[in-house]
């Protein structure tokens, strides 16, 4: 329970192998991103960072043979300082401290999203960047030699405008992704229904242009009825995408509801 609510991730969903590492790999870096977290598995940890740990790796080898210098050794660790000569500012100690620990937590995800026989072969590993690396040397190349529905629909759906986001949330929080079919699908069902309520907008804008011409027309000319706004008509036949008996009652209802 605590493991899949740290990482997001169900037991069927966990990285198990190369049978599901596309779709892992995708959650994963979505719930990673989320978290303000993927930066510290996307790149290796910073050389302020590596200069402390290994500081701090140093001092306590140093603690069983020799405690007096172990305690100069933690404090120049603690303050971020250094005996070296360089031109450059010193670290900042609260910027190292604070990438340590945003290090560790994305570590505590990535481990939280793996099954047990995934584990097994990362146990040993403590930094993000590394793990991600291994998983994706372990898993990766066989995804890539023989390319599946899922490739493609992860490609597609990391590329869809942020007009489609609703659609990917609700894919993404799916136990399983849907078939190039299906998304296809399923994408068209979105973009008409995007049509749709776009087309109601459109056909709104339209009665207002009928409403003017109509009463352009009685001011000017009298009332002669339908006469003369054959292209409004034919525009509002476009946006509605229905019969002509269907357009002329909207058509007839406009002109009932504009003042003379």
């Amino acid at each position: 329970m605590a493991n899949s609510f740290s990482s997001g991730f169900s037991e069927k969903e966990k990285l198990r192998g190369d049978e599901n590492y596309c779709t892992w790999k995708w959650r994963l870096q979505g719930i990673l991103d989320e978290r303000d977290l993927w930066e510290y598995v996307e790149l290796p940890p910073s050389a302020d960072l590596v200069a402390y740990l290994q500081q701090k790796t140093a001092a306590v080898k140093q603690q069983s043979s020799n405690p007096a210098a172990t305690a100069s050794a933690q404090s120049t660790v603690a303050s971020g300082s250094t005996s070296t000569t360089t031109t450059s500012a010193a670290p900042n100690p609260v910027l190292i401290e604070a990438e340590r620990k945003s290090r560790r937590k994305a570590m505590n995800v990535i481990r939280a999203s793996l099954a047990d026989e995934v584990i097994t072969h990362v146990i040993h590993m403590d930094d993000p960047h590394t793990c991600w690396k291994a998983l994706q040397d372990m898993y990766n190349t066989k995804t890539n030699a023989r390319p599946s529905d899922d490739v493609v629909v992860l490609q597609i759906l990391s590329a869809l405008p942020e007009s489609f986001d609703s659609i990917v949330n609700v894919i993404s929080g799916e136990t399983s992704l849907p078939s190039l079919t299906q998304l296809t699908g399923r994408l068209q069902q979105e973009d008409d229904r995007k049509k749709a309520r776009d087309g109601g907008e459109d056909v709104e804008a339209l009665l207002v242009r009928l409403r003017r011409v109509i009463r352009d027309r009685r001011t000017n000319s009298g009332s002669e009825g339908l006469s003369g706004i054959e292209e409004p008509i034919r525009d509002l036949k476009c946006a509605l995408a229905i019969t002509a008996t269907d357009t002329v009652s909207r058509v007839t209802s406009c002109v009932t509801a504009t003042s003379i």
